[in-house]
């Protein structure tokens, strides 16, 4: 789920690539209520893309997630 939030923000027209996801568990994440995500474009050097989201319940922070998106080079799968 974070993975595709933080991937379509990266996407500007092209398809990035997933480098790494870290995923801090900061409390439990109800089932059956609604969840706000928060996503951000942190900085982009590159090809590369750092973003972040949160997830929230009410005023809880329940997950946070930074990632790191790359645009592969020309050629490459």
């Amino acid at each position: 789920m974070f993975d595709e939030v933080l991937g379509q923000l990266a996407g500007t027209g092209k398809l990035p690539r997933t480098a790494y996801l870290h995923v801090d568990y900061r409390s439990i994440s109800p089932i059956g209520v609604d969840l706000d995500f928060t996503s951000r474009f942190v900085k982009e050097e590159g090809r590369k893309r750092f973003l972040t989201v949160e997830l929230r319940h009410a005023d809880a922070l329940c997950v946070d997630v930074e990632g790191l998106f790359a645009e592969l080079r020309p050629g490459h799968p």
